[in-house]
């Protein structure tokens, strides 16, 4: 029996993968060193090739990588390996960022009930008919602070002296976070101050909100696409705005109401 079908017995598929698993050069340089002559380089290599092609054929063809040298199907192999680690890795960083994602709504959900008066004690319970904790509480202040005038005006001198100003300088602070952040604490922001500029009497999605917008009035519709793009993003998980842009029209848009 001769040396190469020795070898070829000895040489596992198991002992194949782990060579596999290391850079191409390096596996070269193990047939090498593990060949004791020509003809058993050749039967490592075409045991190495059999698998490679058998892995990478549903995508290439089985033709075009016989074609290719032992060195470009083993340059081939470990960058698609690198691309499946890569994506790996994405994925796990998306997950992560839903993680923090969530972290910047909540913190701008803090934000939003100390500037709209929300900020409660502890067991103070939720209006469930709104997207703002104490909102019913809110009203009920403000509308007992009348004093002169009639019971609309103070409540609409009051929500501008409490409310606007506040979102404001808000907004110009989330102009100094990252693009990210800026960007998901604007929005949920905004989306809770509409709600209560514009009375509405439940939570309403990002898509449902940019509906509520005029559309007649540039910056609210401005605004209104803004709020599309972030409802779409939420099904994709990418959403493309410039946070500055976005902060911009949203004061304009406090400004204005």
């Amino acid at each position: 029996m001769s040396s190469g079908t020795k070898l070829g017995k000895k040489l596992t598929e198991g002992e194949i993968q782990d060579m596999l698993r290391e850079s191409p050069q390096e596996v070269l340089d193990k047939i090498e060193d593990r060949s004791s002559s020509y003809e058993e380089k050749v039967e490592m290599k075409e045991k190495i090739r059999g698998i490679i092609v058998s892995s990478l054929e549903g995508d290439f063809g089985r033709e075009k990588l016989e074609e290719a040298s032992t060195r470009d199907l083993l340059k081939l192999r470990s960058e698609i390996k690198e691309k499946k680690t890569d994506s790996k890795i994405e994925r796990s960083s998306s997950k992560s960022t839903e993680k923090d994602k969530e972290e910047m709504e909540e913190e701008a959900e803090e934000d939003l009930q100390m500037l709209m008066g929300a900020g409660l004690a502890d067991g103070q319970s939720k209006d469930k008919g709104s997207h703002i904790p104490g909102i019913e509480s809110l009203k009920d202040q403000i509308k007992g602070r009348v004093s002169g005038g009639t019971e609309k005006e103070e409540e609409t001198s009051d929500h501008k002296q409490m409310n606007s100003g506040q979102v404001l300088d808000l907004l110009d602070k989330y102009k100094e976070l990252p693009e990210k952040e800026a960007t998901v604490k604007t929005a949920h922001v905004m989306k809770g101050y509409l709600e209560y500029a514009k009375k509405v009497d439940r939570e309403l999605t990002y898509s449902e909100l940019a509906d509520k917008l005029d559309d007649s009035r540039e910056d609210e519709e401005k605004l209104g696409k803004y709020f599309n793009r972030i409802s779409k993003s939420e099904y994709t998980g990418n959403v493309s705005i410039d946070p500055e842009e976005f902060i911009d029209t949203s004061v304009n848009v406090v400004k204005r109401i």
